[in-house]
């Protein structure tokens, strides 16, 4: 039971861990290296001399709108989870 209970934790922990990744790399972006990132179009980003334009817009995308890829997911997996849990706690004997 504690194997598949941190199944599940990671299961839900995961996606929130990333997306946090993903916003605070935007905002390191943005902050640290001045680049300029939108969801209409692609910029230059120069970053050690290397252009992360398309990078930077796809973090942003992720970090603007991953939320509403999450949010189902905790909701799917947080049911699955309860579900888990109550058939074994049935099916467990009582002393």
């Amino acid at each position: 039971m504690r194997s598949v209970n941190r199944i599940f934790a990671t299961l839900m922990a995961l996606p929130v861990a990333l997306w946090l990744m993903c916003l605070i790399a935007v905002f390191f972006i943005r902050f640290v290296f001045s680049c300029e990132t939108n969801d209409g179009l692609v910029q230059a980003c120069i970053v050690l001399g290397h252009d992360i334009g398309q990078g930077a817009v796809s973090l942003m995308i992720f970090a603007a709108w991953g939320q509403l890829m999450i949010v189902p997911w905790l909701l799917a997996v947080g049911l699955c989870w309860g579900l888990f849990a109550l058939i074994s706690r049935q099916r467990t004997p009582k002393a």
